[in-house]
């Protein structure tokens, strides 16, 4: 059975539906020693989440885990690494951009929950773990999620707004002053959207890039505490409207370590309800049970199906 993760290329290594656009890559630069925070190590990566992972590496011991224990790590997770930008159109209508950005901690917890619904007696987590971290090192690209939707907003009847992200204009900052473009993406992510529809797909940027006479991090493990991602206009009606940021904590600057908040919590899920699914959630609000059906939508993204 061919599973884990599927960006861009499927775990089979055939291309996705979407089709890949590629630009100049002129800047780029082969990555410095530890700049590919995908690469399966037997220590914790120098990106992670404020909080103890439960799989700090794929080496380990891991105890039996629930289905709820493992969603409730995807669910974390995915709050962890997302940020929500949206703006109304009208009275009626919101646009809405999601990014994530797929962390080795993110990647982990698809992982795990593939490996808990295929064996939930056995979960083979830390192979799912290795061989997912493995296909997105690969890239050797930061690799992010955007989800471009448009919802109606209190069920009256809308002007027909569409709207369309500038996506070669999408730009990741960074501590070093860096101003960087994706190398690849998705080109259905260009597409104007309309009322009630969603465009779904891949940015890629690179590890590093030329700056002077070296080749440095795009992401600073020891300085960006923030990923920064932000565009000067928004095409709304093919016209320019508006600059948007979105801002999504790269890690604390003293990393001391935390406990872990989620074993021992009681279940809030139902585990008959704990499966990938293929459209995002199309509601206005951030409730909890936005972002138990946005990690679903998630995990259903980064694997095949």
């Amino acid at each position: 059975m061919c599973v884990v993760i599927a960006v861009g290329l499927s775990a089979c290594d055939r291309f996705s539906v979407s089709s890949v656009a590629q630009l100049s890559q002129a800047n780029e630069c082969p990555p410095p020693l530890n700049a590919n925070i995908y690469i399966p190590t037997a220590a914790p990566t120098p990106i992670s989440s404020p909080s103890s992972p439960i799989i700090t590496n794929t080496t380990e011991t891991i105890s039996p885990i629930s289905k709820h224990e493992a969603f409730q790590y995807l669910d974390h997770q995915v709050r962890t690494w997302t940020d929500i930008e949206s703006f109304n159109m009208d009275d009626a209508s919101q646009a809405r951009i999601i990014v994530t950005f797929l962390s080795p901690d993110l990647i982990r917890a698809v992982a795990m929950n593939a490996a808990v619904l295929e064996n939930p007696a056995a979960p083979d987590i830390q192979n799912k773990t290795k061989m997912g971290l493995e296909q997105i090192a690969s890239r050797e690209k930061l690799i992010f999620l955007i989800t471009v939707l448009s919802i109606n907003t209190n069920n009256t009847a809308a002007m027909p707004h569409t709207f369309a992200l500038p996506v070669t204009q999408l730009k990741l900052m960074s501590a070093n002053n860096l101003d960087i473009a994706p190398v690849y993406f998705d080109q259905n992510l260009e597409q104007p959207v309309g009322l009630s529809q969603y465009n779904v797909g891949y940015l890629f940027y690179p590890l590093s890039v030329v700056q002077g006479q070296a080749c440095v991090e795009v992401l600073n493990s020891k300085f960006d505490t923030n990923i920064i991602l932000k565009t000067s206009f928004m095409n709304v009606d093919d016209a320019k409207s508006g600059a948007m940021t979105w801002t999504i904590e790269y890690k604390p600057l003293l990393n001391i370590g935390h406990s872990d908040p989620l074993m021992g919590t009681p279940a809030t899920y139902d585990e008959a309800e704990l499966f990938p699914i293929s459209s995002p959630p199309a509601v206005s609000d951030t409730s909890d049970m936005f972002w138990r059906e946005y990690a679903k939508f998630v995990w259903g993204r980064l694997t095949p199906e």
